[in-house]
């Protein structure tokens, strides 16, 4: 039986070598979301969001991203909710479905646990990313190497840590 995190990980392994020729490479979303005709808008949205995705039957997925964030927040957002996206499309064949990202952590369910590990893995590669971690440990740097925020660098970690690939 596979685990939600490890279903997640295998399906951003496979874009990875889809887009980036070599699974453990790192892919960027914007690319991934043309590849896979998800229409990606990056607007000012309510204080709270920082992006959805919403697909309708027989229609092609769109994610907003919210614009106040940084480059960064905005591209795990987006690997967050392509990971919606591959989940409903491919695990449920679902055709109509949306998600909100909320800067709250009050609604965390297995949804959002897939889209996280999903956006972790494409963004983060685990190989890459323990490699890089062993090198120089500091937020600061795993941020800069991955172009990902300090906290999606923190959350890497520490999930990294509970699967057993990062030692505690």
């Amino acid at each position: 039986m596979v685990l939600v995190w490890e279903s997640a990980r295998n399906a951003a392994r496979v874009y990875q070598k889809a887009i980036a020729g070599k699974e453990g490479n790192e892919v960027d979303p914007f690319e991934l979301a043309r590849a896979l005709g998800v229409k990606v808008s990056v607007e000012p949205l309510k204080a709270q969001y920082s992006g959805f995705i919403s697909k309708d039957a027989g229609k092609a997925p769109e994610v907003l991203l919210q614009s106040r964030e940084s480059y960064e927040r905005q591209r795990f957002t987006l690997a967050h909710e392509i990971g919606h996206y591959v989940e409903r499309a491919t695990l449920a064949d679902d055709d109509d479905f949306s998600f909100s990202d909320l800067r709250s952590t009050d609604h965390y369910d297995l949804h959002e646990f897939y889209a996280d590990e999903f956006a972790g893995e494409l963004l983060m590669p685990k190989d890459a990313f323990v490699a890089a971690w062993m090198a120089n440990p500091s937020l600061g740097y795993l941020a800069d190497r991955f172009a990902v925020s300090k906290a999606a660098a923190a959350k890497r970690i520490d999930r990294l840590r509970k699967t057993g690939d990062i030692a505690a």
